[in-house]
């Protein structure tokens, strides 16, 4: 497990700088389907709360573990809003 301590600005909320603490933890191996082909991933799950918001939530992230490459993610900005959800494609070409 990682534990991480940032800052975010929520302009709408008339608040900046509010801590934010997260706990990263691998959850194991899974597969995602990537077109029909299965991608393997490690999925881990950040656990966030910011006392000041009185939020907590939960990041997702799928991972490859030989490049470290997030092929998908589920991510929390704010308290107001539903998650942005990311799907990779297409690995980047260098």
């Amino acid at each position: 497990m990682t534990e991480t301590v940032w800052e975010a600005d929520f302009a709408d909320l008339h608040l900046n700088s509010v801590p934010i603490v997260c706990r990263a933890t691998p959850r194991g191996a899974e597969s995602i389907d990537n077109f029909g082909t299965a991608v393997p991933t490690v999925h881990v799950d950040e656990e966030c709360r910011s006392e000041k918001l009185d939020w907590s939530f939960v990041n997702s992230y799928w991972i490859a573990p030989q490049t470290g490459l997030t092929w998908r993610s589920v991510q929390y900005i704010s308290p107001k809003l539903d998650p942005l959800k990311i799907r990779l494609l297409r690995p980047p070409s260098e």
